[in-house]
């Protein structure tokens, strides 16, 4: 019986310093971020874009993102005069943090500054209001603001039962809420689909290729900062996907995802 005791006393104890090495590792991790990320900033202001951006993209490599690191890195880039990665990264950083005035404005800068040659695949109308309406969530907004709606579906059954409310206003408040669940719920499914599906040419000028090698012919050209959908990749060409439909192959290295 002691000695049963005594090893619970030493799994507790070993269990213990287990969590403290864990934290003190995560703190450890944590604090070298930072000094990264401030490395960075102090690179950028130096002038030392080429030196920031390693900085930034080596806080990336280790499994950390957010919308202040992508906005930076895009700073970085449009400073370079590279403005299709420069806009690449913005727009990385709007999906985290899309309502900063700030990253707008740069964003909307820089894109006037490159030649759009129907440079997206904008929606118009009703779509294109809604496109923008949801564009002001991140995906964790939208899963939180679904799982709103379901909550307001719930109490409102409640009340029906509980106080008796009219028929017709309960039924008008339950089409209500299942018409905006459904159409939040095929934007954010729209959203996931396209995450890491999207990409800007960060070159001058790209040439479209039929086939997936040098010697093929050209079938289409992209200029800078166009977004395109990549459809698949093979041994450092990607499939492209225009916002007309057109379909080509470019290089690897003349994309920058989103």
């Amino acid at each position: 019986m002691k000695f049963i005791r005594i090893g619970r006393i030493v799994f507790l104890i070993i269990a213990i310093g287990g969590i403290l090495a864990s934290s003190l590792a995560m703190a450890q991790n944590s604090s070298g971020l930072k000094q990264l990320f401030y490395k960075g900033n102090r690179f950028y202001k130096e002038a030392k874009y080429e030196e920031a951006i390693t900085a930034y993209k080596e806080i990336i490599d280790k499994g950390y993102e957010s919308g202040s690191l992508y906005y930076n890195l895009g700073n970085c880039f449009f400073k370079k005069g590279e403005f299709g990665r420069a806009i690449a990264y913005y727009e990385k950083a709007k999906l985290l943090m899309p309502q900063d005035r700030d990253l707008e404005a740069n964003y909307r800068h820089v894109k006037s500054l490159v030649q759009q040659q129907g440079s997206g695949f904008e929606k118009y109308g009703v779509a294109g209001a809604l496109e923008r309406f949801y564009s002001r969530f991140t995906i964790n907004g939208m899963t939180v603001f679904l799982f709103l709606l379901y909550l307001t579906a719930v109490l409102l059954a409640i009340v029906f039962v509980i106080i008796k409310i009219p028929r017709l206003y309960f039924g008008m408040g339950i089409f209500a809420l299942t018409a905006v669940f459904i159409l939040t719920f095929f934007m954010l499914r729209e959203r996931s689909l396209n995450f890491g599906r999207q990409a800007i040419v960060a070159s001058r000028q790209v040439q479209a290729k039929f086939e997936p090698f040098e010697r093929a012919t050209t079938y289409f050209t992209l200029s800078e900062g166009v977004k395109v959908k990549i459809i698949s990749r093979n041994d450092g060409w990607c499939k492209i996907k225009r916002n007309d439909g057109k379909i080509g192959w470019v290089r690897k290295e003349q994309l920058q995802s989103i």
